[in-house]
């Protein structure tokens, strides 16, 4: 099963610099470290896809999820995660310090599957080494 992280900011200058690397390198972390589960299976199938869309609100101090909103021709699960931002937060990870955004979306990323009886306690346990692993990569951030 895949799970694929990707980015679409909807508030305007509410977004946090990483790039289509970085969706495409965590999305491979993640669903490795995912197992499925024989709810999930049952539930959905083997052979569908998680998709999860990372957006950021300005005025929410907490990880809001949308969904999951179901495709079965598709054969996608997908949600959308609401990271919390602030200029602070903007003005953190401009200075390259990016691992509050970075925990939260390793956060949202275990509990969207979680939501769906996927078994994350892998993924969970691995946090902190991709944590580092991923904030020493300096392809996973935009410069601009």
């Amino acid at each position: 099963m895949d799970i694929v992280l990707s980015q679409f900011y909807i508030e305007a200058g509410a977004n946090f610099p990483f790039t289509h690397v970085f969706q495409q390198k965590i999305s491979r972390e993640i669903s490795k470290l995912v197992e499925t589960t024989e709810e999930f299976t049952s539930k959905y199938g083997a052979d569908f896809t998680i998709i999860i869309r990372i957006s950021a609100k300005t005025l929410i101090d907490a990880i809001e999820f949308r969904g999951p909103t179901i495709f079965k021709r598709d054969k996608d699960v997908e949600y959308t995660m609401f990271l919390p931002y602030t200029p602070l937060a903007n003005e953190v990870a401009n200075s390259g310090s990016y691992e509050a955004p970075f925990h939260n979306i390793l956060e949202g990323a275990a509990e969207c599957p979680e939501r769906l009886g996927l078994e994350c306690s892998k993924l969970r346990a691995e946090f902190s080494g991709i944590t580092r692993r991923f904030l020493d990569d300096k392809t996973i951030r935009s410069t601009v």
